[in-house]
């Protein structure tokens, strides 16, 4: 009789979710926590990027995630309002890698599943500044964008576009031997979607769909979910008597609801004292879905988190002191000799000759395809052009043929040493009387202390590590150090190594730069005038944009927009019309749908004041809306000029120039293990064939 109830009131259950919804002494070991003799005051470091203030300690650590086996997490130490940025200015540049199923399929790889690498798990899809950049677009996006959990219940923080793209550091008419070898996308701002408390792990939203992409995924327990057994377990507690709820009722209730819905079934008890624990503090079933939430993450405090944490926020970027290499990477706090200035969680390429890139030009659908030129034996093969910019952000070495990815803002620190004059602070460094305080003032450490796997991994050799890394595992670290004081507002440089040094003084003697043109403006300074730029469509064959250079409008589409439902549209209208005003960066659908999206100028008017206003027309996105699938034109009135924006048009910016800057940064000798050096710089031992 009690189980006949029981299953009743499980088969009424509707599961569908509810709509209720002061200094201290200093030490190495807590840098944070450090002051100095020379410590000055928070203050700003500016460059044509962004404005810093600085904070005299760390609110940001890397520690193990509180989602059991996951890894890696990000916390909090301090209290976080709802729409509040993360960091005051997005903490690294993001990498834009282009293209890389085609170049790969030379190799033999069908997809970029099958390439030995992990960032395939890792990449963003390039949805925003970055996609316009080539056909194919993937970003590699630093901190909160590479090491920040999803937990669908708890998900907090979600990416909001920086800074605009800055060509500007480089002048593509100057000559410059660094254009095309650092990136100029701004990477992106994370701000919060509700209140953090301190010491809570930052979990992004990375969308349901994402799980559906993976082959986890299927398994993993969605925000409904929880609402869901919430749901069962309130419709148990009310429809049954305390004498009816046994464990022999609660293992078949688990069992039935399992045959239904097997993500479901992981979190509905299957005994009497859990049962208990879960439902008998709670007011309802929302509280219910709370507490069968929190069973699923462990509880960290803030003493275990700067206990077990390493700082992830002592660096900030801003142009570097160097001439010639774009971003660097300033300490926003004093670092004590020997502190730990960044860690590197890496991510692991199985061959140098994976990031190649080889020749292709674009076809009459827009899209590149592979040539092949004559080599001296007059076969027709695929030539190598070019590597993409992310090897220039890898460690190798010459007897290795794997590289390592940083991926926290680690990446910003650049190269300094004794051995030349690179000008900037380097050479302030050089110029020290004390010779102990020249050169780089940190050096590159693995990271075993904090990276349990880190230690098993550097006893493995490369073939193991392809195999983990084909089974989607990741498990080496570095970490920067200081090897002197470092006080706030300098410049954190490394030793990148004398092979680097030298590729770089070839490079410098042999490269040939675009000759100046009239018909390439920087997308920088054209976002920078844009009322001088703008153009509307009727009015582009006569004053066509530069070659450069394309538009982009912020936009999300509606609910009536997907390609599946009705067209809102009268069969003989051709425009799709509506209020453009709404789609501003503070409007609250932007943090969740917000995305550049390709567009052009349909109209500008201006008033007797001089004052402009605009209406755009918004480009569908391979035909993934139902306006562009019935032939209608979208069209935004008094659209907002700050929400237009500039940006480059496919292989036209520096990274895509021939014979720019490639050369991977060299891990020091002391630290390859023996087993590594077996592949020389020109072997190809990984391509797909073996």
């Amino acid at each position: 009789m009690r189980l006949t109830k029981a299953l009743c009131l499980l088969l009424a259950v509707n599961a569908s979710r509810p709509t209720n919804s002061e200094e201290q002494t200093c030490t190495a070991a807590d840098p944070d926590t450090c002051s100095s003799s020379s410590q000055v005051p928070p203050s700003k470091l500016s460059s044509s990027l962004q404005t810093v203030t600085y904070k005299p300690t760390c609110s940001l650590y890397l520690a193990e995630s509180s989602i059991p086996n996951a890894g890696f997490g990000i916390y909090t130490t301090v209290p976080l309002k709802e729409k509040e940025k993360v960091t005051e200015v997005a903490d690294a540049p993001s990498l834009v890698v282009t293209d890389t199923e085609l170049h790969a399929s030379v190799l033999g790889y069908e997809n970029s599943d099958a390439i030995p690498w992990n960032h395939n798990n890792y990449f963003w899809d390039g949805s925003g500044q970055g996609e316009f950049e080539a056909h194919q677009v993937m970003e590699n996006v630093m901190n909160l964008g590479a090491l920040c959990n999803y937990h669908t219940y708890f998900k907090n923080v979600k990416p909001w576009e920086g800074p605009k793209y800055n060509d500007a550091m480089t002048n593509r008419n100057g000559g410059s031997p660094g254009m095309g070898a650092y990136s100029y996308q701004p990477g992106f701002l994370f701000r919060t979607t509700r209140e953090i408390d301190a010491g809570e792990e930052l979990f992004c939203d990375y969308g349901e769909e994402w799980l559906d992409t993976r082959l986890f995924g299927g398994d993993v327990l969605r925000e409904d979910d929880f609402y869901k057994a919430g749901n069962i377990l309130q419709e148990i507690k009310d429809g049954l008597s305390d004498t009816e709820i046994t464990d022999g009722v609660l293992k078949v209730m688990q069992g039935v609801v399992k045959h239904f819905d097997k993500r479901v079934s992981q979190v509905i008890p299957t005994s009497r004292e859990d049962f208990d624990d879960t439902v008998e503090e709670a007011d309802d079933q929302n509280d219910i879905a709370d507490f069968l939430a929190q069973d699923t993450i462990q509880d960290r405090s803030i003493d275990w988190i700067q206990t077990n944490g390493v700082c992830l926020d002592h660096l900030v970027p801003q142009v570097s002191t160097l001439p010639d290499a774009g971003h660097g990477a300033f300490a926003q706090r004093f670092i004590p000799k020997g502190g730990v200035i960044v860690p590197m969680p890496m991510l692991m390429i199985m061959g140098k000759n994976l990031l190649d890139i080889y020749e292709f030009e674009i076809d009459e659908d827009d899209k590149p395809i592979l040539i092949k030129s004559e080599n001296s034996d007059g076969e027709k093969i695929y030539t190598e052009s070019s590597k993409q910019l992310l090897y220039n952000y890898c460690f190798s070495h010459q007897d290795t043929n794997m590289m390592m990815c940083p991926q926290t803002n680690g990446i910003l620190i650049n190269h300094c040493s004794d051995r030349k004059d690179w000008g900037g602070d380097c050479a302030k460094y050089n110029a020290n009387p004390d010779k102990s305080l020249r050169g780089p003032n940190a050096k590159l450490e693995w990271g075993t202390e904090w990276d349990p796997d880190t230690q098993d991994w550097l006893k493995l050799t490369p073939d193991e590590i392809k195999q983990k890394v084909m089974q989607g595992k990741r498990g080496l670290s570095f970490q920067v150090v200081a090897t002197r004081d470092i006080q706030p507002g300098e410049e954190v440089f490394i030793d990148y190594g004398e092979a680097w040094e030298n590729d770089w003084e070839t490079h410098v003697e042999e490269f040939v730069p675009p000759l100046p043109s009239d018909d390439f403006v920087p997308i920088f300074e054209m976002n920078a005038n844009k009322e001088k730029y703008l153009t509307a469509e009727d009015d582009l064959e006569e004053h066509p944009y530069p070659m450069n250079a394309n538009l982009g409008c912020t936009y999300w589409p509606r609910e009536d927009e997907a390609i599946d439902e009705k067209s809102p549209l009268d069969g003989d209208n051709t425009n799709w019309t509506s209020d453009g005003s709404i789609y501003t960066l503070d409007h609250p659908d932007y943090a969740i749908y917000g995305l550049v999206w390709p567009c052009g100028v349909d109209d500008i008017f201006e008033d007797e004041d001089g004052n402009r206003s605009y209406n755009v027309e918004i480009y569908s996105k391979d035909g993934m809306t139902i306006w562009a699938a019935n032939g209608k034109r979208r069209i935004l009135e008094d659209y907002p000029v700050e929400s237009i924006s500039f940006v480059p048009q496919k292989y036209t910016s520096d990274q895509h120039l021939i014979g720019s800057f490639r050369s991977n940064i060299r891990i020091p000798e002391e630290l390859i293990p023996d087993q590594w050096r077996d592949v020389g710089d020109d072997e190809e031992e990984f391509d797909a064939e073996e």
